[in-house]
């Protein structure tokens, strides 16, 4: 059902977004004051209407059954992947950012594409609650009773007591244009990978998430069975 109802609100937004196409391409007018607002405007009406696009990939993601594609994941790997993709802008904020490790990490058995997405979803939360101010990210690595253990810190601003219960809650946001799937999506997918996550937070000073996921021998038939029972749906 929901992807028949996503299927119904993209075919109009596709016919929009090729009528923007060719309304600039052939409709912009010849002085160059209106000129530079129409591409303004129609520039605006583009961002909103991939903006819209995102937020039903958002929803389907979190509505949809996964379908696992599990292999060994190096999680140093993974992690320095996903920071990769959003360095030069911690840079441009001044965010120091680094990975730490404490112990030697065995492989976690895992989909790759799921997990950077954990990733990159963790580390950009982080960045926003640290702000244009500076600050730091740290990801730390360690393992845990059976598994393996990813706490991303950061120093931002940190998270109300009164919220702190209900920020894994679908629809749950405080941001302005936030939807509330982000941290849903992210506590899906380590749920569908047999994992936790957790958070902790001091107003004021930072928060910290914490995933742990099954590691080494331990995992091998529990996981399969995860990947079964999410893919049979």
């Amino acid at each position: 059902m929901a992807a028949g109802i996503a299927h119904e609100i993209r075919n109009p937004l596709n016919y929009i977004n090729l009528t923007l196409d060719h309304m600039r391409s052939t409709l912009a007018p010849e002085d160059v004051q209106k000129r530079q607002l129409f591409g303004r405007l129609t520039d605006q009406l583009k961002k909103e209407v991939a903006r819209i696009n995102t937020r039903i990939t958002e929803f389907l993601k979190y509505t949809r059954p996964a379908t696992l594609n599990l292999r060994p994941i190096d999680l140093r790997a993974a992690v320095t992947d996903a920071l990769s993709m959003v360095e030069v802008q911690a840079a441009e904020n001044g965010i120091e950012t680094r990975v730490e490790q404490r112990d030697d990490i065995p492989a976690v058995r895992g989909d790759a594409e799921s997990l950077r997405s954990v990733f990159t979803n963790l580390i950009i939360n982080g960045m926003q609650a640290i702000g244009g101010g500076g600050g730091k990210l740290t990801i730390r690595l360690s393992n845990g009773d059976g598994c393996a253990r990813i706490e991303v810190t950061d120093t931002g601003r940190g998270i109300p007591p009164e919220n702190i219960n209900q920020i894994f809650e679908p629809f749950f946001s405080t941001k302005d244009t936030g939807t509330g799937l982000g941290l849903a999506i992210v506590r899906k997918a380590i749920e569908d990978h047999g994992g936790t996550i957790s958070v902790r937070s001091t107003p004021g000073e930072g928060t910290t998430f914490t995933v742990e996921l099954l590691s080494g021998g331990d995992f091998g038939g529990q996981m399969s069975d995860v990947s079964e029972a999410k893919t049979s749906i």
